[in-house]
């Protein structure tokens, strides 16, 4: 699991330290905050969208899955770790409810949301 969060802080270094005038969107997994909040928060051209899923959601999306080394946690501790990632996320430029995400049906309209 470190390995995995290595990479992706390091190619999100890459993107976000490295970007100039291009636009981009990064879709980043819920522990992606864990080590990279202060990177985030800190690139001024980066907005934070938090697609507000709720727990029971989030579980039944992942509960089962073998490739998933956190369900193995348990569905207690689970909770805990979406309630602690849930602080930094409630920090993003913009919120979106699960009705609010379905209806965002191009990017633009996102875009525009974040003006």
């Amino acid at each position: 699991m470190e390995h995995f969060r290595k990479l992706e802080t390091d190619q999100l270094k890459k993107i976000l330290v490295g970007q100039t005038s291009r636009h981009c969107l990064i879709a980043l997994g819920g522990g992606a905050l864990d080590l990279n909040a202060e990177l985030i928060n800190n690139t001024p051209k980066a907005k934070l969208v938090w697609l507000d899923v709720p727990f029971e959601m989030c579980f039944a999306r992942i509960s089962g899955d073998q490739h998933r080394p956190l369900v193995a946690m348990g569905k207690e501790k689970l909770t805990k770790l979406y309630l602690q990632r849930c602080i930094n996320y409630q920090k993003a430029d913009l919120i979106l409810s699960t009705a609010q995400v379905e209806s965002v049906k191009k990017l633009n309209q996102l875009i525009d949301l974040l003006k």
